[in-house]
């Protein structure tokens, strides 16, 4: 499941730099830090929706392989300005990772 539009995927590749990286690894990079977005928005997700929808956010969850693209209609139908949330992710999944960075001098 992507919730990560070409737009968004663009505007990732440039925060971290990715473009030096060949196909291969840039794919596995994309894959990777996606994962990491959906779990953080999927979080906070969760403490946005009402109680009642929680129960079919996860079955459309769970039939997101039999409905591609079924969650992130979901979310957007449910979530206001979803978009928003998932940049604010991205970002800050990027503030955290630089600061690890120069933390350890990386």
């Amino acid at each position: 499941m992507t919730l990560l539009s070409t737009d968004l995927t663009k505007n990732i590749i440039t925060m971290f730099q990715l473009d030096k990286l060949d196909e291969v690894e840039l794919e596995q990079a994309i894959d990777r830090i996606g994962k990491i977005i959906f779990s953080r928005v999927t979080l906070k997700v969760m403490e946005m929706l009402p109680p009642e929808k929680l129960d079919t956010f996860q079955e459309v969850i769970e039939s997101e392989e039999k409905n591609p693209g079924g969650t992130v209609m979901f979310l957007q139908t449910n979530i206001p300005q979803f978009a928003n949330l998932i940049n604010d992710e991205i970002a800050s999944f990027k503030k955290e990772s630089d600061d690890l960075r120069t933390a350890t001098n990386l």
